[in-house]
């Protein structure tokens, strides 16, 4: 099963019924989906004192989940009321079916519907702009946009030493010939000492 995301602003209405005797209307919408799994309904703001030509710019949301054999089901429905200090009066309905509506990356601005009375007459219309979007993908498009944390550089691994230099190189050649040299001398002298100590030692016999 498909699931997509309707955005949906719903910006203003014209030329609605006054269902007001006296004074002006202030009408408000309730917007939600027919035959969705939610059926969640929203409610826009009052807009008072606008009667007949309300604007609301009321920024809407369903994430819908339907297949093919669904689709003919799915109406998007704007009740539109006046606000009353007793009692709210029905001021007209727009059903829009959705199967038009819901192929991914579909898109309108500010297209009209008209508004249906009570009594099945056509008194104004309301004008609304929609984005259809895969609700998978926008919700890894925010996650990665909100949730992810720059990883940390990797720490850099110790570098090899330094091989020694050719000068360093031939100084500790000279300093070991040079080592070599007086342990071979000083052997030498006690060579020589303990040849003469063995001559003395022979002439006393």
């Amino acid at each position: 099963m498909e699931s997509v995301k309707l955005e949906l602003i719903l910006h203003s209405a014209q030329g609605l019924n006054n269902v007001k005797k006296m004074g002006t209307m202030d009408p408000y919408a309730v917007i939600w989906i027919a035959g969705n799994n939610s059926d969640s309904k929203v409610k826009t703001n009052t807009a008072k004192n606008s009667g007949s030509n309300p604007v609301w710019d009321a920024h809407v949301e369903f994430n819908i989940e339907h297949d093919a054999s669904m689709q003919e089901n799915l109406i998007l429905v704007c009740e539109i009321k006046h606000s009353g200090t007793v009692v709210d009066r029905n001021i007209g309905k727009v059903q829009v079916p959705l199967k038009h509506l819901l192929s991914v990356g579909a898109s309108e601005e500010k297209v009209s519907y008209p508004v249906m009375t009570s009594s099945g007459a056509v008194e104004g219309t309301i004008i609304i702009s929609y984005t259809v979007k895969n609700l998978q993908e926008s919700i890894a498009g925010s996650s990665s946009s909100t949730d992810e944390e720059p990883s940390d550089p990797l720490p850099e691994e110790p570098s090899d030493p330094v091989p020694n230099e050719p000068h360093q190189t031939k100084k500790s050649k000279n300093r070991l010939i040079k080592n070599v040299l007086h342990a071979s001398t000083a052997m030498a002298n006690s060579l020589a000492i303990v040849s003469s100590a063995l001559t003395l030692s022979g002439d006393r016999d």
